[in-house]
């Protein structure tokens, strides 16, 4: 971006790519003429207006947050390369370092992995330039959660040890916790559970001797991951809980709302009905307290589809149709497809074939779209139900056929038997 001109192209395109027509109607209400330039200020500015209109879109929190980080970007990469032409300083090396900090966790936020490693690596550089420990220790922690991003548990342990280490010099015990944390996830994701246990155990002591409740969250998340790693399920609740509670203490409740959801998908393989609707409904409630439209559409999705399973098809009729409205709002394709399946399954239910049978074939498209193949043998077989119920027998062979080669091809010998059954009885 040589100049102002393509400064301000790009920041159009992003909100064009993301958002449509309505992007540029934001990007236009916030300058008031089409035509000005954004100037860097202007643009750290538009981040917060743009994040706040999305909500208010109802496009949900991460949309809002995606956005804000791809405009965002492109502010900090001008900066950087503003500064530059400036003279050497210590004020300088700082200044570029916290962009460099900043550009890397914004790109792990985008999940654009090699440019984050390496915003961070040139940040590190600079940190041993300074010989700066604080600065140190944080470039450590991001590029140790950016490898357990990248599943590189060797770099994690090498970055975790060193943040050891360093803090310990320093007597920094809470970024020596943060550590030993990464320390323990790193070795649960080795398998060695012992190792990775008695970590968190140490790295939980330490932040609740500070009484830090977000920290004390994400270790008790940790804990929670690896018991059901180790298939411990009760014992995940129990630190998920825990953890729900420490989210709401320090207002993590996005966090707060996926643990919840967490612990209703668990418990309704235990068939606890009426323990996980009461914990979807309070998940439901919180989303619409805090506006965060993505996980509420996921919340009326999940109690939905569980709601259904028991049998209380107007409900669970409402609660589908409703997520299918929020997913289609917010362009969430994984969502819709999953969401289009279970309404196909409640029109089946109602004996409503001909729309079982669109809402079937709308899910089949869109886990064609999203590469869901498991998922879609899933919906051919059962459309192939709804077109036998119709007399559509030809119809519901074609989709047998394929959705056998299908299950064939990814070794799904229940499914194929099932498959195999079916073609029989016709």
């Amino acid at each position: 971006m040589d100049n102002d001109d393509d400064f301000d192209s790009s920041v159009k395109e992003i909100l064009r790519q993301e958002i449509g027509p309505t992007g540029i109607d934001i990007l236009e209400n916030f300058l008031k003429e089409a035509e000005k330039c954004l100037s860097l200020e202007e643009l750290s500015d538009f981040e917060d207006f743009c994040y706040e209109n999305i909500i208010d879109l109802g496009l949900g929190i991460e949309k809002a947050e995606n956005v804000a980080d791809r405009v965002k970007k492109i502010r900090l990469l001008k900066e950087l390369k503003e500064l530059k032409r400036e003279r050497k300083s210590e004020l300088l090396i700082r200044k570029k370092y916290e962009i460099l900090r900043e550009l890397g966790d914004i790109s792990l936020n985008l999940n654009q992995l090699r440019e984050a490693e390496n915003f961070f690596d040139r940040a590190y550089r600079l940190t041993e330039r300074t010989e700066n420990y604080e600065m140190m220790l944080e470039t450590l922690e991001s590029q140790a959660e950016l490898y357990l991003m990248m599943d590189r548990e060797e770099e994690v342990e090498k970055r975790a040890k060193e943040m050891i280490k360093k803090a310990s010099e320093i007597g920094d015990d809470v970024s020596e916790a943060k550590g030993i944390r990464l320390a323990g996830i790193s070795s649960w994701r080795k398998q060695d559970f012992t190792e990775g246990l008695n970590y968190l155990d140490r790295a939980l002591k330490i932040f609740e001797e500070n009484d830090l409740f977000e920290e004390m969250a994400k270790v008790k998340r940790d804990l929670g991951d690896l018991h059901v790693d180790k298939g411990d399920l009760d014992k995940a609740i129990e630190f998920y809980q825990e953890a729900v509670e420490d989210f709401e203490e320090c207002g993590r409740h996005y966090e707060k709302i996926n643990l919840l959801m967490e612990i209703g998908m668990i418990l309704s393989e235990e068939e606890a009905e009426e323990r996980v609707i009461d914990l979807f409904e309070k998940a439901k409630e919180d989303c619409e307290k805090h506006s965060f439209d993505d996980l509420k559409s996921w919340c009326f999705y999940n109690l939905g589809e569980l709601i259904l399973e028991y049998g209380g098809l107007k409900r669970a009729g409402d609660l589908l149709k409703k997520s299918i409205d929020l997913f289609e709002n917010q362009n969430d394709l994984l969502g819709l497809a999953g969401a289009n399946m279970a309404y196909a399954r409640l029109k089946k239910e109602r004996n409503e074939f001909d729309d079982a049978e669109d809402y079937y074939k709308k899910a089949l498209d869109l886990f064609q779209i999203v590469e869901l193949p498991d998922s879609k043998v899933a919906a051919m077989y059962e459309l192939s139900e709804v077109q036998v119920k119709q007399g559509k027998l030809k119809n519901a062979k074609q989709n047998l056929d394929e959705a056998l080669g299908l299950a064939d091809s990814m070794d799904m010998r229940e499914m194929k038997r099932k498959i195999e059954n079916k073609l029989n009885e016709l």
